[in-house]
């Protein structure tokens, strides 16, 4: 990544399953590299401040892109991006159902089945409550 020298990297994601796409999200943009690195493609992003990304093993490989409290998912390795869900702080992606997501707010956590198309409150009922809780 020649000329990147002092660029802020915020995140880096490998797309389990093929790891041969990496994703870096940075405060310029986004880095994709489908080759394990060798070659590096330079992507406009959803502008905000300190980006979060994740990689889905779906067909096509699918990246999310949290920024600024909106997730957004690309199924073309950055090219175009959907928004998903708003007021979101973190993400998760189920392992064993990789269009199962999970996104957690400070109105609870959220679960999509479809890749982040369709959500449904899971609640917060169970987490913690208590000086250490709150």
């Amino acid at each position: 990544m020649e000329g990147n020298a002092g660029e802020q990297i915020d995140d880096i994601a490998i797309i389990p399953g093929s790891p041969e796409i990496v994703a870096v999200a940075t405060w310029w943009g986004l880095l994709i590299s489908s080759d394990e690195g060798r070659h590096w493609r330079r992507l406009k992003r959803p502008g905000g401040e300190h980006p979060r990304v994740a990689g889905a093993p779906t067909v096509p490989p699918t990246i999310y892109l949290l920024v600024e409290n909106q997730l957004y998912a690309s199924e073309d390795l950055g090219l175009t991006w959907r928004e998903t869900r708003g007021a979101v702080s973190c993400i998760a992606i189920d392992p064993t159902s990789p269009r199962t997501i999970y996104a957690g707010s400070w109105r609870g956590v959220y679960g999509s089945q479809d890749g982040g198309r369709t959500w449904r409150r899971l609640g917060y009922s169970f987490l913690p409550i208590g000086p250490r809780g709150r």
